[in-house]
């Protein structure tokens, strides 16, 4: 075997440096496809509707509307947020119950139908009646004892569902 020259050096050199920067090409091309696709998150709140409208809130804070303007329906407000580039379809929208209910409420007049065509970072929210979820947890809770945990529950036309944290509620009294 003989030594090796400098061409044969330079040569190596040369595809050593092309093998870097086409994996580094690569990573940056996986990187650029994983930000086109859609990236979806959700989140529930809770709220009154009326007039058209939703007033929301965070889970836990208990406001006094008491009929004021008109806004008196309360409600469960599933927030979806597209946070990439690439669109998507809601194919439903629903509070989950940890006992394994799913409250939904196809084709409301307030806030946006499944299925729902969701845009690159854009958002839409479906609204739930608090009542029937209430009614829900109440049937729930006489069987694990008041406590439940609730989160919004959205399934995307692909199949892929994703769900908010979830947060404690108390329904009724157990039994």
């Amino acid at each position: 075997m003989t030594e090796p020259t400098s061409l044969d050096v330079v040569t190596l050199v040369i595809a050593i440096v092309g093998l870097v920067l086409s994996v580094v090409g690569l990573a940056l091309r996986y990187a650029d496809y994983r930000r086109t696709g859609s990236r979806v998150k959700v989140d529930l709140k809770r709220g009154f509707a009326g007039h058209g409208g939703v007033v929301t809130y965070e889970i836990g804070i208990t406001p006094h509307w008491d009929g004021q303007f008109g806004i008196e329906l309360p409600v469960y407000v599933v927030e979806v947020r597209n946070l990439g580039h690439g669109a998507t379809t809601v194919a439903s929208a629903s509070v989950k119950l940890s006992g394994g209910a799913q409250v939904t409420q196809p084709g409301g007049t307030i806030g946006a139908s499944p299925p729902h065509r969701l845009e690159g970072e854009s958002a839409a929210t479906f609204v739930i009646d608090a009542g029937l979820v209430e009614r829900a947890g109440e049937v729930l809770a006489k069987s694990e004892g008041g406590a439940s945990e609730l989160c919004a529950m959205v399934t995307l036309s692909t199949g892929r569902v994703i769900t908010s944290k979830p947060v404690k509620v108390r329904f009724g009294t157990a039994a």
